[in-house]
């Protein structure tokens, strides 16, 4: 499968960025505090490791043994690094 877009040399881009089977760390989410929370209580926090099991919208992501879903909305405003995650 060809990837959406090239990773950067910096390995930190959008959720958005990534494509199914990938791994990442999220670095953080600039949404508003409210939208945060959620995503806190799912699992989903700063230094969260994570693996994209499908990835468009719905995203579908797996945090430890748990798996929820992002719209694109929220997927482009997750930062992630995936250079520590492999």
């Amino acid at each position: 499968m060809a990837r959406r877009n090239p990773l950067p040399v910096d390995d930190t881009c959008p959720l958005s960025e990534l494509d199914t089977g990938d791994r990442g760390r999220v670095i953080t989410a600039e949404v508003p505090l409210a939208d945060r929370e959620v995503l806190r209580a799912h699992g989903l926090d700063e230094g969260s490791f994570f693996q994209i099991k499908k990835a468009g919208e719905p995203w579908i992501l797996e945090i430890r043994s748990t798996r929820i879903a992002l719209s694109d909305f929220l997927a482009r405003r997750v930062l992630v690094s995936t250079g520590s995650a492999t």
